[in-house]
């Protein structure tokens, strides 16, 4: 049996290597799912789209306006399930955080 600390550990490596571009990895919770056979590790992160500076040598954006938009509208916050097994610390999923 693995404990939680083992679990975050294990469900933020795999937030690193699957998640593209993630940054600013948080733990937002961390439970025994019903079954009492997996931990279930609540992440969020922070994704960002492309870059508002290459946006605007590629299409000519010139107003500050229109750039700051664009950075703001490429910014989101993500939050997802990681699914630990209990037993073997093994990674066995991810799902999406309804209601973030």
């Amino acid at each position: 049996m693995i404990r939680f600390e083992e679990a975050i550990k294990k469900a933020r490596e795999s937030a690193q290597s699957l998640i593209e571009n993630a940054k600013n990895i948080s733990l937002e919770g961390v439970l025994l799912s019903g079954d009492k056979k997996l931990y279930e590790v609540t992440l969020s992160y922070d994704l960002t789209g492309r870059d508002p500076l290459g946006i605007q040598q590629d299409e000519g954006i010139i107003n500050n306006n229109l750039l700051n938009l664009a950075k703001i509208m490429s910014y989101r916050k993500e939050y997802k399930v990681f699914l630990v097994d209990r037993k073997s610390g093994e990674f066995r999923g991810f799902r999406s955080q309804k209601g973030g």
